[in-house]
This record gives C-alpha cells, sequence and structure tokens, in this order.
C-alpha cells in the first residue's frame, strides 16, 4: 500500500550479546548450523535435535541467527570475546598439569601470547665459489656475489628454489 514503511528490526551488538549469553547450550548450536542449513528442520536434524524443539524457541533465536548472518564476523569475534576469561583459565590450570610437557608447552604459549614470541636469531654463513665470506672484507665483486648467494639461500629456504635471476650467484664476474 502507498504510504506504508517497513521497518526492519535492527540488532545491536549489545542486543546481541544479550541475546546470544540468554540462549541455551542446545540454542547457541542451533543458532551456528543455521549459518549453515537453509531451513530449521535441516539445521536441527543437523546438530541431533528435534525439529520440534527448535520450531518452540521464542524470537530470540531467530534475531541471534539473523545477526549471525548479517554479521558473521563480528558475531563470531563477540562469541570469542565472550569465552576469552574462561578460556584463559583453562590454559592457566595446564600449568597445574601432573605431565611436565603440557606444563612446558602452556608456560611457553601463555609467555609467548603475553610477552610476544621471543626473536629467534639466525646465522648465515654466506660462501662463494669456495671463499667464505664472514671475514667482514669483502672486494666489490665479492659483495655482490655475497648478497646473490644471501638471496638465493633465502629462496630455497623459503620454497623458492632457485631464482633464476640476473644478478645470481656467479652473475657479478
Amino acid at each position: 500500500m502507498a504510504g506504508e514503511q517497513t521497518t526492519e528490526k535492527y540488532t545491536s551488538e549489545a542486543d546481541f550479546l544479550r541475546l546470544w549469553g540468554g540462549l541455551t547450550h542446545n540454542q547457541q548450536r542451533f543458532a551456528v548450523a543455521m549459518l549453515e542449513c537453509p531451513t530449521k528442520k535441516e539445521a536441527a536434524l543437523a546438530i541431533g535435535l528435534e525439529q520440534n524443539t527448535v520450531y518452540r524457541w521464542g524470537a530470540e533465536i531467530d534475531e541471534v541467527v539473523d545477526y549471525m548472518r548479517g554479521r558473521a564476523r563480528d558475531a563470531a569475534q563477540n562469541v570469542l570475546e565472550a569465552s576469552v576469561v574462561k578460556a584463559a583459565a583453562i590454559k592457566r590450570a595446564g600449568l597445574g598439569s601432573g605431565e611436565e610437557k603440557i606444563r612446558q608447552d602452556v608456560a611457553s604459549e601463555i609467555l609467548d601470547r603475553v610477552l610476544g614470541r621471543a626473536t629467534q636469531r639466525q646465522d648465515i654463513d654466506v660462501t662463494t665459489k669456495g671463499e667464505s665470506l664472514n671475514d667482514g672484507k669483502l672486494t666489490g665483486d665479492q659483495h655482490a656475489r655475497a648478497i646473490a648467494a644471501l638471496l638465493d639461500t633465502l629462496a630455497a629456504r623459503h620454497g623458492g628454489g632457485d631464482s633464476g635471476e640476473p644478478g645470481a650467484v656467479g652473475a657479478a664476474e
């Protein structure tokens, strides 16, 4: 009809978090399944719930699903953030494990996440045409060959293999 407006319901992030937190575990599983299934029946079957059960749930579940479909990345981030403290507590509890390897792995992971992964230095012995270049005294030709050898070494370590480009080892001769 002319002049009528349809008002689309807008769910804010705060509303989503409130709604998500009020859902049961099965309702949360169902909401996630709805992202991959076109119908409630298929989503219910996918996670082993009776379809009659999911049809009885209120409009809140539909609102959560609509939000998740429209803003999947935001929804996923919100779900993870809501669980981050519990996950940290579980990780922290691993420090008390009876197995040394688990304690070490957990301690390393916590340190890496909080302090950042430690920088690991790698020394590379560059040799071109049988001459070691680690004495620090390079001629112009040795410098060019050293750079080319270094680039080839780095390419080989990172799956690039021989570059085949001009300037590779021996090109400066």
